[in-house]
């Protein structure tokens, strides 16, 4: 079961690291978020599509591969 409070807890304090946010501006943030669960082997996003989402990972790991058009 995923703990959505605790996600949004974790991702909270790693934007603090950066810049402090109100609590009103968190508010304005939240409806945005989504927790999502990826499979093994299942992709974030395909080569060649253009990312609309970033990502923050909160357990396990998380692999990036790039293509250099065969170079």
């Amino acid at each position: 079961m995923i703990n959505y409070h605790h996600n949004y807890s974790l991702l909270r304090d790693h934007i603090e690291t950066y810049s402090k946010l109100a609590d009103s501006e968190w508010e304005m943030l939240l409806p945005n978020l989504e927790t999502r669960r990826l499979r093994k082997n299942e992709l974030f996003i395909q080569e060649g599509k253009r990312a609309h989402e970033i990502g923050f990972v909160t357990d396990g790991m998380f692999r990036q591969f790039y293509s250099n058009d065969g170079m």
